[in-house]
């Protein structure tokens, strides 16, 4: 049975191969504070966490600190960690449940009293002014003349605590350097100086909580012109001695935001970096290729942006099966965005010497603008335009004229990883390519249930693509995969089961959600001219047309 929890802090707690605090399957009472509850998609994190109240540092997120004092007397009969001022544990534990005195011997509060339970073995006892907590994002990156939203979509939220204020007044003074920033409502705020909420360099707010966080919430940054380096967003937040003894106190942070200079190639040939790693990514020759920066992308910390201008890059170093875009297919191991011009100027092609694009195990490439073309895997491969391990963001993207066994243009897989790959395809086209085996468009496949293919279409057009010997003209999703498909077109794809969409789950569950779509003019020689589910696929289809779908020899959905 899973291990119960509740009103606890586990943090700080360390093992030679840096595992988090927990592992294993728990089941959370609600009201904990885990430093680092590691990744819930693997076997080194945890399950059972995320009820109400608790707070849970990692998977993706930052590491809590409780904000522990040191081991030391503090009344009792051992030896305590106390709780600091601006702890999160602070206030943070429910009366539910909570013994009636901390490990010290003191009295906690009950019900109705100004103080509430801590998290934890140490209870702060009444009467104590609490300060505020400003909560930062960290790892901030943008891009030279880019604006960048905090806001808690982007995981980049700025938000104020303070467990004592009630309705009092707090007071958050914002000051940018680098750049200016812009507030989406200041609704029951006074600003000092008054002034307009667009393109302030510092501003003092004052007001309730609640209105100061919606104030926060959707902050808008936008960098100096021409302007890279590092900027900084400074929040001071001072609860002016609310509640309890001990005067007005403050909270000070200061937000830097890493303004990155995009790389843009200068040359269409296909050269290696000279130096990976320096920043550069120039070729022997003293260029800006491609692939030289898609290197130096791989290697440098952080998010990177590529910018492409109009032309065809071809791809031009033979050699398969390598893992560090020196030749072949252009592999991705961080995170990396490449915007081109557009979709009929910015063409980036295989020139069938290997797939395109490779997104290995925990590498993200969010391609906006491009076509991909011309990629060919042979023998068994997988993904001809692109093949995912770990996370792919297509929008306003073309993928025509690939070709592999699975997954023509496209192969999402999880593979032999202990995370999921996840693929999200917006307003983009996917056409004219072809699988030799399952997939003309795409194929999805996961590994496990916690190692799946999550595959999300919104707003696609997958038209013309074959599978001709075996399954899924346009797609083909299989076990432990998971398609969410959504105001999309399958127009005139074709194979010999399931036109537009094949899943054989063979023995586990494949998922797929279709919602608002049209399929149109697909074929299939012996079954499903639109789409073929097999025995344990769980298919949902609403507010969808199916028209002009057929099958040469029998019957099949559309």
């Amino acid at each position: 049975a899973p291990l119960q929890i509740q009103n606890s802090i586990v943090a700080g707690n360390t093992a030679t191969t840096s595992q988090p605090d927990v592992r294993g399957s728990f089941q959370s009472l609600g009201h904990n504070l885990i430093g680092n509850v590691g990744s819930t998609s693997s076997s080194s994190g945890a399950t059972g966490f995320g009820a109400t109240g608790d707070l849970n540092g990692g998977n993706g997120q930052p590491v809590i600190n409780p904000l522990l004092g040191p081991l030391q007397d503090n009344g009792g009969p051992t030896f305590t960690h106390a709780l600091l001022d601006g702890s999160p544990a602070l206030n943070g534990g429910s009366f539910e449940n909570a013994p009636e005195m901390d490990q010290r011997g003191s009295l906690r509060p009950t019900i109705g009293s100004i103080r509430g339970i801590d998290i934890g073995a140490y209870q702060i006892l009444t009467g104590v002014n609490l300060g505020p907590v400003n909560r930062v994002p960290i790892g901030v990156i943008t891009f030279r003349n880019e604006a960048i939203v905090f806001d808690d979509i982007s995981s980049r939220l700025i938000s104020v605590s303070d467990f004592d204020a009630g309705s009092s007044e707090l007071e958050v003074s914002l000051s940018a350097n680098g750049g200016k920033f812009t507030l989406q409502s200041a609704n029951g705020l006074s600003l000092s100086p008054s002034q307009t909420l667009t393109n302030l360099a510092s501003t003092t707010l004052s007001g309730s909580l609640t209105d100061l966080n919606i104030a926060l919430s959707n902050l808008l940054f936008v960098p100096t012109t021409g302007f890279s380096g590092t900027a900084t967003l400074t929040i001071t937040t001072n609860d002016r001695g609310n509640t309890g003894s001990g005067g007005a106190k403050t909270d000070i942070d200061v937000i830097e935001i890493d303004v990155r200079v995009p790389f843009s190639p200068n040359v269409f040939t296909d050269s290696v970096d000279a130096n990976i790693g320096n920043g550069v990514a120039l070729d022997s020759a003293g260029k800006v290729s491609l692939r030289a920066t898609i290197q130096e992308s791989n290697a440098l910390p952080g998010t990177d942006k590529i910018t492409l201008g109009a032309g065809t890059f071809t791809l031009s170093r033979g050699g398969i099966d390598e893992e560090i875009a020196a030749t072949g297919d252009l592999d991705i191991t961080d995170d990396v965005i490449i915007e081109g011009a557009g979709v009929d100027v910015t063409i980036i092609d295989g020139n069938s010497l290997d797939r395109v694009f490779h997104v290995r195990p925990g590498g993200k490439l969010t391609l906006k603008n491009v076509t991909i073309r011309g990629g060919l895997v042979s023998g068994f491969g997988v993904g001809g335009g692109i093949l995912n391990n770990g996370t792919l963001n297509l929008i306003d993207c073309k993928l025509t004229a690939n070709s592999a066994y699975d997954g023509g243009a496209l192969g999402s897989y999880s593979g032999h990883v202990n995370v999921a790959a996840v693929t999200n395809v917006i307003d983009t086209v996917i056409t004219a390519n072809s699988a030799g085996q399952r997939g003309g468009a795409m194929s999805l496949e996961g590994w496990s249930e916690t190692n799946k293919s999550l595959v999300t279409l919104q707003g696609v057009t997958i038209s013309s693509n074959t599978s001709p010997v075996n399954a899924g003209g346009g797609i083909y999703v299989a076990r432990w995969g998971e398609l969410d498909v959504a105001d999309t077109l399958f127009e005139n794809n074709s194979s010999r089961v399931g036109g537009a969409i094949y899943s054989s789950s063979v023995g586990n569950i494949a998922s797929i959600r279709i919602r608002n779509s049209e399929f149109r003019n697909n074929s299939a020689v012996i079954i499903g001219g639109a789409i073929y589910a097999y025995s344990g696929t769980q298919l949902d289809i609403e507010g969808s047309l199916f028209t002009l779908n057929h099958t040469t020899d029998t019957n099949g959905l559309g």
